[in-house]
């Protein structure tokens, strides 16, 4: 079974944000919700999953890379793929205000979370690589907590 490298993008409740998230994704990297085969990660499997819950007072995209990796030798490399990314959907969908990055514990550690106010600087760094938005045009700070978790190969 593979393991999979999840972002959970977080944004405001929006009627708009999944039909603009999913143009953004269909657009610039032909991904649609469901299972994908993406060239953006080397022919691997990217899982896109809105998490649809009335209980929910923020919205969640949740986009799982499928035996993506990050090795110490190449760790600049392959942040900025990531990176890159990453900033594509934020520039496409301006509700986004942030992305959490873990390997499989994105879930566990967003469930007890329903409202964007439980999202704080306790919570974030919980998380090996998060990405905040600063500004509507998408400027974006970058925070890393490699001992939150283990994610080299």
């Amino acid at each position: 079974m593979a393991e999979y490298f999840e972002i959970s993008f977080i944004a405001n409740k929006s009627e708009q944000f999944k039909l603009k998230a999913k143009q953004c994704l269909q657009i610039n990297f032909n991904l649609s919700e469901g299972n994908n085969i993406s060239s953006q990660f080397g022919g691997k499997e990217v899982i896109v999953t809105f998490i649809d819950s009335s209980d929910l007072f923020y919205e969640e995209l949740c986009i799982s890379l499928s035996e993506f990796s990050f090795n110490k030798h190449s760790f600049n490399l392959d942040l900025e793929v990531l990176s890159q990314f990453v900033e594509k959907i934020f520039l496409c969908c301006k509700d986004i205000k942030l992305a959490l990055c873990s390997f499989e514990i994105n879930g566990y550690l967003l469930a007890p979370v329903n409202k964007m106010d439980d999202i704080n600087s306790e919570l974030i760094a919980k998380f090996p690589i998060s990405f905040i938005r600063q500004s509507k045009e998408g400027d974006l700070i970058l925070n890393l907590n490699l001992n939150a978790q283990n994610i080299f190969s």
